[in-house]
C-alpha cells in the first residue's frame, strides 16, 4: 500500500499591497500590441520562464517550476524551490520589497540557480514591474531581470485539472486530478473569502490490491462543513457517509476522473467526524468491500 496524503497552507506577506493596472499606455510600464486585454498583476498566478543577470547578452530560459502571485488582500506567494516570504508595497510600475521567512530545502542544480535568481530579486529593495503582452517583468537596479507568463494550471502540479469547484459560506474551493508515473492525485484547494491564500490537501491514487477504507481524506472545511473525499476503483458502485449514529446516511456522488477508470466519491458534510464517522463502499452488487475507518476489507486482485 501507497498511501500518501498531504495537508497545508503556504502565506506570504504583504504589506499596502493595492490591486495594480495591466499595462497601459502612458501608464509608466508600457504599452501593449495584444488585443486581448492584459492580465493583472494582482490576482494573477505567474510562471517564471527566463532570468538574466546584469550585462549577460541573453535571458536563461527555466524549466523548472517557480512562481510568484499576489492577492487583492496584500498577500504575495513565492516559490523557487523554497517557499519564500516577502513584504512589499506596490505602486503603478514600481514595487519595494522586504524579504522575510523562507523554508529550508536544499536545492541543487537548475533548481538551486532559481532559487539564487529570485532570493537576489527579493532582496534588491525597489524593483520596477511591467505586464506587456501577457508577460510579466521583474527589473531591479542592477537590471536583473525575471520574466514571468501566466500559468497554465492554479495548482502546485501543472498537470492537475478542476473536476468540481464551488463557492461556500463566501469561499471558494475546489477538486482536481493530477497525472503522477504511478496514477492520478486528488488535490483539494480551499479558501475562506477570495483573495485569500489556498489551503491544500491531497492523496495518492489506491493500487489494484489496496484497501480503499485507506483513501478517505477530510479534504477540507468551510463554514462548518466538511469535504469528504475518497478514491473508488471501478467495481464501487456506491459510497456513503453516516457522520454520526444518530445521522442519516448521506450517499457520495462520484466525480470522472480525465483519462482513468478510477473515480473520486466527494461532497461537503455537516457533521463528519475524522475517524469515527463512518464511509461504506459497496460493489455494484450492493455488497460490503470495506468501510472507513475500521473495515473490514474486501480487496480487489
Amino acid at each position: 500500500m501507497r498511501t500518501v496524503i498531504w495537508a497545508g497552507l503556504v502565506t506570504l506577506a504583504v504589506a499596502g499591497c493595492a490591486a495594480a493596472p495591466a499595462a497601459t499606455a502612458g501608464s509608466g510600464v508600457g504599452a501593449s500590441t495584444a488585443t486581448a486585454p492584459e492580465p493583472t498583476l494582482v490576482g494573477t498566478d505567474w510562471q517564471l520562464i527566463s532570468y538574466r543577470e546584469p550585462g549577460a547578452g541573453a535571458p536563461v530560459p527555466v524549466t523548472v517550476d517557480s512562481t510568484i502571485s499576489f492577492t487583492a488582500k496584500g498577500i504575495v506567494s513565492v516559490h523557487a524551490c523554497n517557499y519564500i516570504g516577502a513584504t512589499a508595497r506596490l505602486g503603478p510600475a514600481t514595487m519595494t520589497i522586504n524579504p522575510g521567512a523562507t523554508t529550508d530545502i536544499g536545492c541543487s542544480g537548475e533548481n538551486g540557480e532559481v532559487e539564487r535568481q529570485v532570493n537576489a530579486m527579493l532582496a534588491a529593495g525597489t524593483v520596477r514591474w511591467s505586464i506587456r503582452d501577457r508577460v510579466l517583468t521583474l527589473t531591479d537596479e542592477d537590471r536583473q531581470v525575471l520574466a514571468y507568463r501566466v500559468r497554465p494550471s492554479p495548482y502546485p502540479d501543472l498537470g492537475a485539472r478542476t473536476i468540481a469547484a464551488g463557492d461556500l459560506a463566501g469561499g471558494n474551493w475546489r477538486l482536481a486530478a493530477g497525472p503522477t508515473d504511478r496514477g492520478p492525485f486528488l488535490i483539494f484547494e480551499e479558501r475562506a473569502e477570495p483573495g485569500a491564500a489556498w489551503g491544500s490537501a491531497g492523496i495518492a491514487s489506491p493500487e489494484r490490491a489496496d484497501c480503499l477504507a485507506s483513501y478517505v481524506i477530510e479534504a477540507g472545511v468551510l463554514g462548518g462543513q466538511h469535504y469528504v473525499a475518497a478514491w473508488a476503483t471501478p467495481e464501487v458502485g456506491k459510497v456513503t457517509v453516516r457522520a454520526t449514529p444518530a445521522s442519516a446516511v448521506q450517499s457520495l456522488p462520484f466525480h470522472a476522473v480525465p483519462g482513468s477508470s478510477l473515480r473520486i466519491a466527494g461532497a461537503w458534510l455537516a457533521d463528519f467526524r475524522p475517524g469515527s464517522s463512518t464511509v461504506t463502499f459497496y460493489d455494484r452488487a450492493a455488497a460490503v468491500i470495506t468501510a472507513y475507518p475500521k473495515g473490514p476489507c474486501r480487496q480487489f486482485r
